[in-house]
């Protein structure tokens, strides 16, 4: 009869290993959920940039191929420097000189999810294309060939940039 009425239970000693065991783990699972949180942002942000600087690189080649199209003898796109533009651009803006990166223009986004200078939502990121006509491997100059390079720069937890360079060649020159 006694040990029906006797009742199980933690003892006191248990519930105290018990509290401090959750108090160490606890804190370490909440802090490298945290960090995996932070990584993924950061790997969208950059994986953005990367798309908007793919986005520049196409935009310069549609200005090209806009004067091929209208007949240009030329397609030679700009002096050398440094511009902003966006998808509805028909030309290149020159960008204030040195065209740090305090200078550039936040790019925005729209309700329909494009990015531009104009109208929309300010984002993180500014985008500077320069182009210019010499060949960095030999210093050489090319006048029927460009290279553009897009620089996306972006600030959070930290300052973070990617860069994308292709080269252009004039109607007559490929």
């Amino acid at each position: 009869m006694l040990n029906k009425n006797k009742k199980r239970g933690f003892s006191l000693i248990e519930l105290i290993v018990a509290i401090f065991f959750v108090s160490v783990a606890l804190p370490g699972i909440l802090s490298a959920i945290s960090k995996a949180m932070a990584e993924a942002e950061d790997s969208t942000l950059r994986l953005r940039a990367i798309y908007l600087a793919q986005e520049g690189i196409e935009i310069v080649r549609n200005i090209r191929d806009t004067k091929w199209l209208n007949g240009a003898t030329s397609t030679a796109l700009e002096t050398a420097g440094n511009y902003e533009a966006d998808y509805e651009s028909v030309s290149l803006a020159s960008c204030p000189f040195p065209c740090s990166a305090s200078q550039l223009r936040f790019l925005k986004i729209d309700s329909d999810g494009f990015y531009q200078y104009s109208v929309g939502a300010k984002t993180l990121f500014k985008r500077k294309i320069t182009i210019d006509k010499t060949d960095d491997l030999d210093g050489d100059t090319y006048p029927d060939r460009e290279r553009v390079t897009v620089e996306v720069s972006w600030t959070k937890r930290g300052a973070h940039s990617v860069k994308v360079q292709e080269y252009l060649y004039d109607r007559w020159g490929y």
